[in-house]
C-alpha cells in the first residue's frame, strides 16, 4: 500500500484546543464551517471538545438537514445540531 492510500485513513493528532472537519463530506464540511464561524460571533469561547463530539456523530450524514442523523444523536448533540441548523 502506498503512502497516498494509507495516509487519509490515519487519525489526525489533535491537541485539546483543536478540531478538524476532515472526516465530513464536502457539503456538510461547508455547512459546519459556516456554523462555527457564526457561533464564533456570539459565544464567548468555542469549545473544541464539544465540536469534536458533534463532528464524530455527523460523519455519516450528508447535510445538517438530514433528519435521520439528528435522531441518532445523544441529547447534547441533538441540541447542537438544532443550533447549527438554525444558523
Amino acid at each position: 500500500m502506498s503512502v497516498a492510500q494509507w495516509a487519509p485513513g490515519q487519525p489526525l493528532y489533535l491537541l485539546a484546543h483543536q478540531f478538524h472537519l476532515a472526516p465530513l463530506p464536502e457539503l456538510l464540511r461547508c455547512e459546519v464551517l459556516y456554523a462555527v464561524q457564526q457561533m464564533d460571533q456570539w459565544v464567548r469561547a468555542l469549545e473544541p471538545h464539544w465540536i469534536r463530539g458533534v463532528i464524530s456523530h455527523l460523519t455519516t450524514a450528508d447535510t445538517l438537514l438530514d433528519a435521520t442523523n439528528a435522531a441518532r444523536l445523544n441529547k447534547p448533540h441533538q441540541s447542537a445540531v438544532r443550533t447549527l441548523e438554525n444558523l
